[in-house]
């Protein structure tokens, strides 16, 4: 399901994870904005037993920052959402205020600029990603990158995006997304991701994982392991983009759980989660095993298209 706002703006409301039930205030979801504060507070304990630290940032849905735009009734409301009352509970704890990455209040300061969110899709503009970017720069005590979208190339495309194409009629959106990478570069590519980058169209998510390299002087020296969603990505224009042009290393896994024996291995300095704020409805197990989940998806794609084997990774 999805609303339809002021000036032709479209809200997720619905969908597999029930995004407008969030907003509500009932048992259920004040037992999930617990579950996940004791799930944040004993990752961060984790890291830190391990020498690392944790942080968490929620991507908020567009409908927490532009609530303007959304005019409509009921129990959806910016001021109960999800993310905004986790914050809070996260932050009663000195280990909760070092973890939590608050991407709510500069996205919602920032909101009379540019867009931040496309107008027919739930996802970050170029500027919402900067707004998210910056803000979990400065949380891990980095220097961001503030010409980043001033000094890198725009492309314009028109097409039906993840909200438009749910009317009768979709309705068609232009976009510009700047393309990021000029010190990055790719230095471990998983086969999951491999099969990604050479079939667009197969539009493969959970899993697929990338590692890059910068090796310019003034790049952050730490290592970065992000374990993220959509909002993140693995493309040229997403959060893990603008993060790989400023830290030395920078893993990205998509998954909402931590793989931890491959925290293990790859021992960074920072350990990042990423999730939707509509995926808090689901708690994560921390069970994740990112090369037997590759191995696996893999096998499925090849069975289910033949046609790929010869191409195989």
């Amino acid at each position: 399901m999805f609303h339809i706002g002021r000036d032709g703006w479209l809200f997720l409301t619905g969908g597999s994870n029930g995004a407008a039930d969030l907003y509500r205030t009932n048992p259920a979801v004040w037992r999930m904005l617990r579950g996940w504060r004791r799930l944040l507070l004993a990752r961060a304990a984790r890291a830190e037993g391990l020498g690392l630290r944790y942080l968490h940032l929620v991507s908020p849905e567009k409908l927490s920052v532009y609530d303007q735009l959304f005019v409509g009734r009921g129990p959806v409301r910016a001021a109960r959402s999800p993310a905004r009352r986790l914050g809070r509970l996260v932050r009663l704890s000195a280990a909760g205020r070092r973890l939590w990455v608050d991407a709510l209040a500069p996205l919602r300061a920032a909101r009379d600029g540019p867009a931040l969110y496309h107008r027919t899709d739930t996802h970050w503009t170029s500027h919402g990603t900067f707004v998210a970017y910056r803000t979990l720069c400065t949380a891990c005590g980095a220097t961001p990158l503030d010409d980043l979208l001033a000094t890198r190339p725009g492309i314009t495309a028109t097409g039906v995006m993840d909200l438009g194409e749910k009317l009768q009629f979709p309705v068609p959106e232009t976009r510009t997304v700047h393309l990021i990478p000029q010190q990055a570069r790719i230095a471990e590519q998983s086969p999951l991701h491999a099969l990604a980058e050479r079939y667009p169209a197969l539009d493969l998510h959970t899993g697929v994982a990338v590692g890059t390299r910068n090796d310019h002087p003034a790049a952050d020296p730490r290592r970065l392991l992000l374990f993220g969603s959509s909002y993140s990505g693995y493309g040229p224009s997403g959060l893990t983009a603008m993060l790989a042009e400023t830290f030395r290393s920078v893993h990205f896994v998509w998954s909402a759980e931590i793989d931890w024996p491959l925290v293990a291995r790859l021992r960074p300095d920072l350990v990042v989660t990423e999730s939707a704020e509509r995926y808090m409805a689901r708690l994560p197990g921390d069970r994740f095993d990112v090369a037997r989940y590759q191995e696996e998806a893999i096998a499925r794609l090849l069975a289910a298209h033949p046609g790929l084997a010869a191409l195989n990774p």
